[in-house]
Formats: C-alpha cells, structure tokens, sequence
C-alpha cells in the first residue's frame, strides 16, 4: 500500500504560465493529475490552455483555471490555497507578488533548469531544484543551501514491453524543439551521415514542421514526426525494441523528462555528459563529451556490441524507481512542512548574492516584471490588492523588493 501523501490536507495550487508542450509544462500537469488522483485537493492554474489540456478527463478539468495574473490574484484572494508550487520562470510573469499580496500563503518554487532569478526569502518559503548540478548555483544567489529533488515519471504511460512492431534497422531518436539553439539540432544533422553508416534509421519527433526548421537539411532523414505528447511512450517502446536509442545533443539541461520518460520504456539513452543529461542517464558509460562526434559515435558502436548494457526491462525498472513519482511527490510534502532556511550571514556570501542580484536582476528584468504588474492593476476590481500592488510595483522598480 503507497504511503499516504497529504495528511494534514494541505490544499495545493500548481502554476504554469501556459499549457504548450514543454519540460516544465508537462511537469506541472502530471503533478497536478498525480495530486488529484492520490486525493490531495488540487488545483491547476494556466496562463494560456493549450495542447495539454485536450488530454484532462472532466475530472481534472473541473480543478483547472485558466487566466491572467489578475485572475490568479483574484482566485487567491477569493479561496483558500495553503501551497502555491510555480516553477522559478514565473517570476517574470509576476509571481514573486504573490507573498506580499498573501502573506499566508507558502510560496514552494522549483528550478527547473533555470537558477531562481528575482526569487529570495523576502517572496518565497522554500526553493529547491530538479537535479544535483543546479543546487550550486542557486543556493549562490538565493544565500542558503538548496535542495533537490528528482522529477517523477508517470509510470501508467511510460514502461517498457515487448510488442510486434518489426523495424528493418535500429532506429536513433533525436526528440526535442529542432529550433532552438540550446537543444543543437544543428551538432545531430552533422552526425546523421555517419549515424546512418553504421546500419540506423533516423527518426525526429518535435512539434516543428520539417519545412520550418531553421536549419538547412541535406541529410536523410527517415521519419519526421510531429508527435503529440502522448503518442510519445508508444514511440520510445518502438526505438527500444528496434534496439536503437535516444539521442541528446543539447548545451544544458535541467532534468530532461524526455530523457527520463524515454529509459522508463525501456530505450537507451546517449548525450553530452554534462547538466541535467548526466543526472538522468542511467546508463552514464553511454554518456559522451559534449557534443564531439567521434565520442557520439563511439556510444553508439558501444550501444550496438551491447558493452555496458543494460536489458530494455532492466533500464525500465531501473528509471522507474530512479524517478518515481510517488517519492518526489512525499519528499515535496515534507518540503511543504519545512520551516524556512536560514539565511548565511558572512560577508563574503552577502557581497557574492549582491553582485548576482546586480548582474541578473538588471533594469530590463525589472521593467518586463513592472509591466506586467501595470496590466494588473488596471484589470483588477479589488481596490485593497490595487493598492498594495501600487505602492510595491515603484519599491520594487526601484531595486528594493528583493532586498537579501
């Protein structure tokens, strides 16, 4: 029997700016849907819908609001919410308001592979990341250590089986955004003759149609999907069973659900080892230098004579319990609990969070955030959060808001 989640009841709000396919996004919704069907009450708030809404069930939908940050405020300020988790991106949209507008509320942020800009202890309770190699970097600019933990996978759609699928080659699978330039489609298109050489098909699952992608394509490529989200485990069990692999080409990485959902059906992963591809790959000898062909060749040599291999049913399992998501979720629930950490108080970790703050927390990062407060003001019909809102928008304009 799952241990119980939630035993004092704690009523949770998940926030995404919208409902795209994407890492973070696909993280919000499946920890919403984990939260409501492990009965925790639950709500899911979304800037914008979008393709991940079509997959709700009347049931989750029923705990879903989509809006603007008035809105948001206006829900806050109208129901009781005892968590507000959000990703660290949402304090461009607003977010770091939050706690001054409700003081009760437990504000929970996680990097998701960005360090917690614009977020401290003045407008937040807890900060955590995603994956080992972020907590460095954060705990620098927010002055105290901060924790990880691993994003789960939803183990009702991603695993491994057998199927009849017969595939004349094993296939290699890039997936991802072939646009844009941290994910480095470009280093994958170079790679591909010789991929092909050594006997692989190559498949391209992203949201872009071949025709706009930015990059200039005179390599074959067998199969070019445009995959909705939730055909993708079917696609992964495919290339696993064709005794292929997923390829990663990416600068960094938070922690590539992609990676992760596709080794929990049971197909390899190969990547630069670095970031956020390191902490998800099971299989790390499989891992190469950051982006040299000649290693990510070698890789795949080493996948074919099935040298440091694990069984496709192995490396499911072995994922499985790697990122399970009923662990992330109980390790969030003891994190909801926490009292906040303390600030370090020597002068050399003040002065490093000061110049971080200078560097990062610019006046362009500032303007976006006020612009956005504006647009709120102006649509909200509560006069008393107008008027803390007035009074903090020009503190915060002016560099103290975040004040460590």
């Amino acid at each position: 029997m799952a241990t119980l989640i939630n035993q004092e009841q704690l009523k949770v709000l998940v926030y995404s700016a919208n409902s795209n396919i994407g890492g973070v996004q696909i993280w919000c919704f499946s920890y919403f849907r984990y939260l409501l069907e492990n009965n925790v009450p639950a709500t899911l708030f979304i800037g914008q819908s979008g393709d991940l809404v079509e997959d709700l069930s009347e049931f989750h939908r029923s705990q879903l609001i989509v809006g603007d940050l008035a809105t948001l405020f206006t829900y806050l300020s109208n129901n009781h919410i005892d968590i507000l988790h959000v990703p660290s991106q949402s304090i461009d949209e607003g977010l770091g308001f939050v706690k001054i507008l409700f003081p009760r509320i437990k504000i929970v942020v996680t990097c998701h592979g960005s360090i917690p800009i614009g977020w401290s202890t003045n407008n937040c309770d807890q900060i955590i990341s995603c994956a080992p190699w972020l907590t460095n970097a954060a705990s620098s600019i927010v002055g105290h250590e901060i924790p990880y933990i691993f994003n789960g996978v939803n183990s009702q759609n991603f695993y491994y089986e057998e199927d009849n699928i017969a595939t004349i080659k094993p296939i290699i699978l890039w997936v991802g955004r072939v646009n844009d330039t941290v994910k480095c489609f470009k280093s994958f298109i170079a790679a591909i003759p010789q991929i092909k050489d050594l006997g692989f098909d190559i498949w391209v699952a992203t949201s872009v149609k071949k025709s706009d992608c930015v990059y200039n394509i005179d390599v074959e490529i067998d199969e070019w999907f445009s995959s909705n989200y939730f055909d993708m485990p079917k696609l992964y069990r495919t290339v696993s069973n064709s005794g292929g692999a997923l390829l990663m080409t990416s600068i960094r990485e938070g922690l590539p659900l992609t990676a992760i959902e596709a080794q929990a059906c049971g197909c390899p992963l190969i990547g630069p080892c670095h970031t956020g591809i390191k902490d998800a790959a099971i299989n790390k000898n499989f891992l190469y230098e950051s982006n040299e062909i000649d290693d990510m060749l070698n890789k795949i040599k080493q996948l074919l004579q099935k040298k440091d291999y694990k069984t496709k049913a192995e490396l499911s399992k072995a994922a499985l319990n790697h990122f399970d998501m009923h662990n992330m979720t109980l390790n969030y629930f003891n994190l909801y609990k926490a009292n906040k950490a303390p600030l370090k108080s020597n002068i050399i970790g003040q002065l490093k969070r000061k110049f971080l703050q200078i560097k990062y927390e610019n006046l362009s990062f500032r303007l976006g955030i006020f612009k956005n407060i504006s647009n709120t003001i102006n649509d909200l019909d509560n006069l008393d959060l107008c008027s803390k809102l007035y009074k903090r928008k020009y503190i915060y304009l002016l560099f103290n808001f975040y004040k460590r």
